[in-house]
């Protein structure tokens, strides 16, 4: 794989916001993937965006299949949970699970998340891509 890309990152590269330029270009012409768990925390981002008004149902439900459609392997969770547990010192397990995943197939986390690309204690290479 060439890359790991986190929920914030995938959500926002379905959003077609401005931040996406650069990300789309690398998203899309590499092979990426993703602990499983991508597809359930988009659900609950797009689902907020959808609470907030800022999406419509059907643009939530839309912007859901893309994510579910999208190319990135699924990469099960469980063979990362030692990692995970290990690095509770220093991110959430879910944010833990992305950066275990970049640690073992020793490639780039991609983030749109400012948080998660400035923890520490990990060994991860992390690309944020930040709206500007």
């Amino acid at each position: 794989m060439d890359f790991v890309i986190d929920t914030s990152a995938i959500v926002e590269l379905f959003a077609g916001a401005a931040v996406v330029d650069e990300l789309r270009r690398v998203a899309l012409t590499a092979r990426g993937a993703a602990p499983e768990l991508l597809d359930l925390e988009a659900a609950q981002a797009i689902r907020g965006m959808v609470r907030r008004g800022d999406l419509t149902d059907a643009e939530g439900s839309a912007r859901l299949r893309q994510v579910q459609q999208s190319p990135i392997t699924r990469v099960s969770h469980r063979q990362l949970v030692d990692r995970v547990w290990e690095l509770r010192h220093s991110v959430t397990a879910y944010d833990a699970a992305y950066i275990a995943l970049a640690e073992r197939l020793d490639a780039p986390l991609l983030t749109c998340d400012r948080r998660l690309a400035g923890a520490h204690g990990h060994r991860a290479h992390v690309e944020l891509y930040a709206r500007s």
